[in-house]
């Protein structure tokens, strides 16, 4: 088996152009091909609409916080 790493650029058109030579001939291969985007940008508006309401149905509540020392005052 032989593992051959490409970085290609995927144009307007939508097709994956991939030219490789191998040393072997007339014989049956199994190729493997795996497509992962590296531009993938992450996008507020995705991440607000799957995440809003989430905790609808369980009460957020913010326990008592105690009682802090003063502190001297910089100034």
């Amino acid at each position: 088996m032989k593992t051959i790493s490409l970085k290609k650029h995927i144009g307007k058109d939508g097709m994956l152009n991939i030219n490789i030579p191998v040393n072997v001939k007339e014989t049956d291969v199994e190729v493997v091909v795996i497509i992962e985007s590296k531009t993938k940008k992450f996008n507020w508006d995705d991440f607000f609409n799957m995440t809003y309401g989430c905790f609808k149905d369980n009460e957020l509540t913010r326990p008592e916080q105690g009682d802090y020392p003063r502190r001297d005052s910089i100034i």
